[in-house]
């Protein structure tokens, strides 16, 4: 199926709210809590994609997002991956989005993949449509008010998103 990219303009009113977390001390080896076991999702070929950051389930799917290390402005003007996966690891397909993603959340209303880039300026969001493997990119007319970018998304109960 194609993969038409379409821009749009998206006028965003946002509510900041800071939440702060505490940070954890890290192991160079992962271990599992007791009764669990760690075992490698997917892989793949070594560079094509690296930095995986964004997860998102959805029944039988798992898609992932990744960074690659590109800048979290965009300004490098390179893509980044997002693959999707089954639940045991084998790839279905993937597709770029420009600049750095970072968020990525499954609208619950309508099953489409939300996904935000450039958490630190120039921000747009590409919905994709896994049945029909469309992406549609909407950029921001303004920068968002406290400057940067947006770095996730959530979606509230009873507020369905635009369609």
């Amino acid at each position: 199926m194609s993969d038409a990219t379409s821009s749009k303009a998206l006028a965003v009113s946002a509510s900041m709210l800071l939440f702060v977390v505490p940070t954890l001390a890290q192991s160079s080896t992962p271990a599992a809590e007791k009764g669990y076991t760690l075992s490698v999702f997917a892989t793949s070929v070594p560079g094509q994609y690296t930095k995986p950051d964004s997860i998102a389930v959805f029944e039988n799917h798992v898609y992932i997002g990744y960074g690659d290390g590109n800048d979290p402005t965009g300004a490098d003007g390179k893509t980044n991956m997002i693959v999707e996966y089954t639940r045991a690891g084998q790839k279905v397909y993937s597709f770029t989005v420009k600049g750095h993603n970072d968020g990525m959340k499954l609208d619950p209303y309508t099953n489409k993949l939300w996904v935000m880039q450039n958490e630190d300026a120039s921000p747009s969001l590409v919905i994709f449509d896994p049945e029909t493997r469309q992406k549609t990119t909407y950029t921001f007319a303004a920068p968002p008010a406290a400057g940067g970018g947006y770095d996730d998304i959530t979606f509230l109960s009873g507020l369905k998103a635009a369609q």
